[in-house]
């Protein structure tokens, strides 16, 4: 893991940089890039300069994403929503692996993470119990578009799976970020990201075509060595709260 270099895309260059300071001083070795998903050019840029750096890409994770507000108007239709929300977490992700599948063919063992949502899972949202989430939220067009993202997941495995990429989706949980407005009941980031790490430093006997969720109050082995990675590396400071994984059913 200390030998992993972490290049941070943002959209505004300087809140990248703001937080790769932050993970800097905790010992970490990354640096912002601009990168928008909705922009061909930004991403054009952004592989060119990796590839002039190290030539090859070993792990791309798709995390950009928004969520809309759901209350729609004669002035802001729900299938306008839809569309802005599809060209971020859906056409943008599928833009942003398409740019850098060169950079990652590069790589003895490419992996591909998806940063999904429980709200993508048609069993789990049917069959909703309180004790997953508070409540059902009207958000059609984010849903439709994790949903879609699983899928664009189990595609690229069609594609690369056999030639030994590591592929795979995971929901973070409720986390305490800009995305969920920092709401106390929210996890904290630091744990939460621990699924994509694992995903994103898996060896060549780790899983592929996976969709996984990350749930507090369950013991998983799995996790162990992840964070004793993490530890090292200082990048998490706080990880007493046991965590656990768990197969999301689609």
């Amino acid at each position: 893991m200390s030998d992993y270099h972490v290049f941070l895309g943002s959209r505004d260059l300087d809140k990248g940089k703001t937080a790769a300071s932050q993970i800097q001083e905790a010992g970490g070795s990354i640096e912002a890039i601009q990168l928008d998903v909705t922009d061909r050019t930004s991403l054009s840029t952004a592989r060119q300069y990796i590839e002039t750096r190290f030539e090859r890409l070993d792990v791309l994770v798709s995390n950009a994403a928004i969520l809309l507000n759901p209350k729609v108007s004669p002035e802001y239709s729900l299938g306008q929503a839809m569309q802005d929300t599809f060209a971020t977490n859906t056409s943008g992700a599928t833009d942003l692996v398409e740019e850098f599948i060169p950079l990652l063919k590069c790589s003895r063992l490419p992996r591909l993470v998806f940063v999904s949502s429980g709200y993508a899972s048609l069993h789990r949202f049917a069959n909703f119990t309180p004790s997953y989430t508070t409540t059902k939220f009207f958000t059609p067009a984010y849903a439709c578009s994790k949903a879609t993202l699983n899928m664009l997941m189990l595609q690229y495995n069609v594609q690369y799976g056999n030639k030994g990429w590591k592929i795979n989706a995971c929901c973070p949980g409720f986390t305490k970020t800009n995305f969920s407005n920092h709401d106390e009941q929210a996890g904290p980031a630091n744990e939460s990201a621990l699924i994509a790490v694992k995903l994103a430093t898996l060896g060549e006997d780790g899983e592929t075509e996976t969709t996984v969720n990350l749930r507090p109050g369950h013991v998983s082995s799995v996790l162990l060595p992840v964070r004793t990675l993490l530890r090292e590396l200082r990048l998490v400071r706080q990880y007493n709260l046991v965590l656990g994984l768990e197969k999301l059913d689609s």
